[in-house]
């Protein structure tokens, strides 16, 4: 993760600051200094996609759960009751 920050930070503070939008030259450097940027950050991405698909799926399961014991706890306690 820490790369992807240092990857933004390069960016906005080396990258945009040497951009000339009137010159071809500047524009064919930044569009590959972005390429080869993305090559880096894609695989983060995909990385903190994975971990929040894990995340959600625990959640998920975390709640069935606790559904499934609140719901025998209530079962016991009107047989209790009856």
């Amino acid at each position: 993760m820490l790369s992807v920050v240092t990857e933004r930070n390069r960016l906005i503070h080396q990258m945009l600051a040497k951009f000339d939008p009137a010159s071809a030259g500047s524009c064919e450097a930044l569009s590959a200094d972005l390429d080869r940027q993305r090559e880096h950050i894609v695989p983060a991405y995909e990385h903190l996609e994975s971990l929040v698909r894990v995340v959600r799926a625990a959640h998920s399961d975390l709640a069935e759960f606790v559904d499934r014991s609140l719901a025998a706890q209530i079962a016991k306690q009107v047989d209790n009751d009856a």
